[in-house]
């Protein structure tokens, strides 16, 4: 399995040298970008929503979509059924395909922190909190990832799901607003959708609220019903 892990990476890396520029722009301008535009449009008590959202925007959605692409591609190949045969849990290998790509995801991670503290005072109450919430997040985001390429499995129409989903998911569920914001009863449908355990777990950590363990136990929970389902497929 370790050795899968290193394999994922170095393929992982290799990839980014045929789109250097746009990791750069996505990981590094984008962000800055984004942050400073709407954190200048928005009051000082809502600042700590566009740090957490754009840190959920990019952990979420780029860890779900690593996973179900990669997922699909080796399904359609065989790959993943040899994996499979070899005594390999679904989960750990979809797992293991998250970690490969969060290294990818520090740049842009580290420099969406970077900019909430140089440009909005932000400060990082309990790191061990956050270490929770980003653990958490990535979980559930891989076995997510995990069952869209189960049920799908086509890796095209994975890409394309995987594409609307990552948008849906981070601006129609309480990712840059606070779920307060959804009037009832439409407040509990937010519930079925991952990111907002994500967001709310990543939110709450940064303001060092023990909260955050709450949503972050919500992200195991979710995790373990997926992976339920994913035994069904």
């Amino acid at each position: 399995m370790f050795r899968e892990i290193l394999y994922l990476i170095a393929m992982q890396i290799k990839g980014v040298k045929s789109y250097t520029l746009g990791y750069v722009f996505f990981s590094l301008l984008f962000p800055l970008g984004f942050m400073l535009v709407f954190g200048s449009l928005v009051s000082a008590s809502y600042v700590l929503r566009i740090v957490s959202g754009t840190l959920t925007a990019y952990l979420f959605i780029s860890t779900f979509s690593s996973v179900a692409n990669n997922l699909a591609n080796e399904i359609e190949s065989g790959r993943f059924s040899l994996i499979m045969s070899s005594g390999v849990r679904k989960e750990i290998y979809s797992i293991s395909i998250a970690l490969s790509q969060i290294l990818l995801d520090i740049v842009p991670i580290l420099t969406i922190l970077a900019i909430g503290v140089s440009a909005f005072h932000l400060q990082l109450k309990s790191i061990p909190l956050f270490i929770i919430a980003i653990s958490t997040s990535i979980t559930l985001s891989a076995i997510f990832g995990m069952t869209l390429a189960s049920i799908i499995k086509n890796p095209y129409e994975v890409s394309q799901y995987s594409s609307v989903l990552g948008f849906a998911l981070t601006f129609f569920a309480p990712v840059y607003y606070p779920l307060s914001f959804i009037p009832l009863p439409y407040r509990y449908l937010v519930f079925l959708e991952p990111s907002t355990y994500v967001s709310q777990s990543i939110y709450y950590s940064l303001e060092g609220n023990t909260y955050s363990l709450l949503w972050s136990f919500g992200a195991i929970i979710m995790s373990f019903l997926f992976s339920i389902l994913n035994t069904q497929k």
